[in-house]
């Protein structure tokens, strides 16, 4: 894996992330 693959599926996981706090905010709302 090159570095420019290595930092777009590290962006990928952190966005997947938000996204799941995101949801689970809404849900306690």
């Amino acid at each position: 894996m090159n570095a420019d693959a290595a930092v777009s599926s590290g962006y990928d996981r952190a966005i997947k992330g938000l996204m799941r706090d995101l949801a689970a905010a809404q849900l306690l709302l």
